[in-house]
């Protein structure tokens, strides 16, 4: 059983309501008389990078009034990450305008993990709870202390069942496989390595316009922050695209135009500045959008 990369579903709704996963990271309450308060700006969310700040009042989103906390967050989990919604509030008695791109709320966790080499065989140690032996690449051996501070240990070959309590394995491997991508052909190797991932919860992610004859694609992906994406549709009714890579606050970190667009176009991307994460690719033609997800490792 070869290492291979796991695709994590990276999206989120913050509320039942919607089919949308947009995000703008604001605690709020209901104003005196009318709009919904931001109580506190979140961290790693859409209005703290498009400086909403503390005590605006929201009155509007797209033209549609909210005057409570659900009306809000309806508005807000109807629209995709990526999507820029128009926000109307009040800032010190002032009405002010601002478009906004909404995020995707991520959770992000940090793992300690060590690795100790002995001849073929590798143990890699994870904040000193799960354990996984490789040896020639191969994953053998996964141990792991459960709840009840007893160690479990399965055996790990093709033909193994491996039981609900080991499911965080492929999770596992797929940081061992990027921790030995940043590593490679490096002098020196360190032991410890503090590793932070970044984890979106498990909800419907923006899917592109299912179209005959058009196509996204995204490759390698994922990668350490290089891409190629390829877009093509049979039939251009546009004369030029355009594409925009955002992160999951809603920052737009690159975009670009390409004119005279014949149909078939192959585009590369560097994120490799921007560190490990999910980040979202839009292409736009002839206002029809498509999507893909970057997973930069």
């Amino acid at each position: 059983m070869k290492i291979t990369t796991l695709l994590l579903a990276v999206c989120l709704s913050v509320s039942a309501f919607s089919q949308g996963n947009g995000y703008l990271g604001i605690s709020m309450q209901k104003a005196s008389d009318q709009g919904v308060r931001v109580s506190e700006v979140l961290e790693n969310g859409a209005a703290q990078t498009h400086q909403l700040l503390q005590n605006d009042v929201i009155l509007s989103i797209d033209g549609i009034d909210v005057n409570t906390a659900k009306e809000l967050k309806d508005q807000i989990t109807s629209h995709n990450w990526g999507e820029t919604i128009t926000i109307v509030f009040t800032r010190n008695g002032q009405t002010q305008t601002k478009q906004v791109t909404l995020g995707n709320r991520a959770q992000k966790v940090t793992y300690h993990v060590k690795r100790k080499v002995t001849g073929d065989k590798v143990v890699w140690n994870f904040d000193n709870n799960t354990y996984i032996t490789i040896v020639n690449d191969e994953p053998t051996m996964i141990d792991k202390i459960g709840e009840d501070e007893v160690i479990y240990t399965q055996n790990l070959s093709s033909e193994t069942e491996v039981p609900a309590r080991f499911s965080d394995l492929e999770d596992k491997l797929e940081i061992i496989e990027a921790i030995d991508l940043r590593n490679a052909g490096k002098r020196f190797y360190p032991s410890i390595t503090v590793y932070i991932k970044t984890y979106t919860e498990p909800t419907k992610m923006p899917v592109a316009p299912t179209k005959a004859n058009s196509e996204l694609s995204v490759y390698p992906n994922p990668s350490l922050g290089e891409f190629n994406f390829n877009f093509k549709v049979d039939k251009a009714s546009d004369n030029k695209i355009s594409w925009q890579v955002i992160d999951i606050t809603g920052k737009l970190i690159v975009e670009g135009q390409l004119n005279d667009f014949e149909g078939n176009t192959t585009q590369k991307l560097n994120v490799t500045d921007q560190g490990a994460g999910v980040y979202l690719l839009r292409v736009v033609n002839n206002n029809e959008v498509y999507t893909e997800r970057l997973v930069v490792n």
